[in-house]
């Protein structure tokens, strides 16, 4: 006779969710968020033409297939990496692939087999995987140039900073014609906005950038703080200048209808934009009664 299984493999349903890929925390969310299919499909549309924040520099990607970036091949070139190799020759493919993630990090020394074309001038840096690296050329690299051989673009450079929260950063730049858009209309102070960096809005705004800067589906910085619900950016915005009736281009709303019903804040952020919209409509009444 034969031996029947102990019990029925686990469907895919009851299998628990990984961890996230980039944060490697679990998601946490409103208990009030997507109570239905449909309030899902409202919010979708709701946010269809939202500014998306630039990637950062940090994040794991790559060109991305028909099914999405392999982030669990990615995870293992990367970890893999870190561990200096730990598999010899057979991690040298991912390694190869495997690029700085952090900017201000250096890469460790590459597993034995692969040997970097800048330093295969003697048989015994092949032996000598224990030297330190160094950032030094060598006297007779034929790369040694005199000058800065790269550029980077000012304007990407203090999208990215406004982004990651980088005050220094944005502080050294900030010279560079801030409120240039980008291709699809996100300035800095839309990102630093988004991401809810208080310091950074506030250190532009004093500098003097345009405050009612719209993307290319005309949401300015005062849509993106409230679809956060977050009343003390609007607060600011709005002391700064923000036209309150400015209206999106495809749904054509204001930046009182962006507040999001289904996250926490909503109530104080709603109630302030729109007492701001009523305020403005009564002195404006008052204005054109007294001619």
């Amino acid at each position: 006779h034969h031996l029947e299984p102990s019990a029925p493999p686990p469907s895919v349903e009851n299998i628990p969710r990984p961890l996230s890929p980039t944060k490697l925390t679990p998601m946490v969310h409103s208990p009030l968020r997507y109570q239905s299919d449909a309030d899902l499909e409202v919010l979708r549309k709701k946010l269809a033409n939202a500014p998306r924040p630039l990637k950062k520099r940090s994040s794991i990607t790559e060109p991305e297939g028909p099914s999405g970036p392999n982030i669990q091949k990615l995870l293992y070139q990367r970890f893999n990496t870190l561990a200096g190799g730990i598999e010899g020759n057979g991690g040298s493919e991912a390694t190869a692939s495997t690029t700085d993630a952090n900017d201000n990090e250096p890469l460790p020394s590459p597993p034995e087999g692969m040997v970097d074309p800048d330093e295969a001038e003697g048989p015994e840096d092949d032996n000598n995987n224990n030297e330190k690296r160094t950032n030094l050329k060598k006297p007779n690299s034929e790369r040694t140039g005199h000058g800065f051989r790269v550029k980077f673009n000012p304007l990407a450079l203090l999208l990215d900073a406004s982004l990651e929260g980088e005050f220094d950063l944005v502080q050294r730049i900030i010279y560079e014609n801030p409120s240039t858009p980008n291709d699809e209309g996100i300035t800095p102070l839309h990102n630093a906005v988004c991401a809810g960096h208080h310091h950074i809005v506030k250190f532009l705004l004093d500098f003097g950038v345009n405050v009612n800067a719209a993307d290319s589906d005309g949401w300015t910085p005062l849509h993106c703080a409230a679809s956060c619900n977050s009343v003390h950016l609007c607060k600011l915005l709005v002391e700064s200048g923000a036209a309150i009736f400015a209206s999106t281009i495809s749904d054509v709303e204001t930046a009182a209808d962006k507040c999001e019903e289904m996250e926490e804040g909503y109530i104080q952020c709603s109630q302030f934009l729109y007492g701001e919209i009523n305020a403005l409509i009564t002195r404006l009444k008052s204005k054109s009664l007294a001619f």
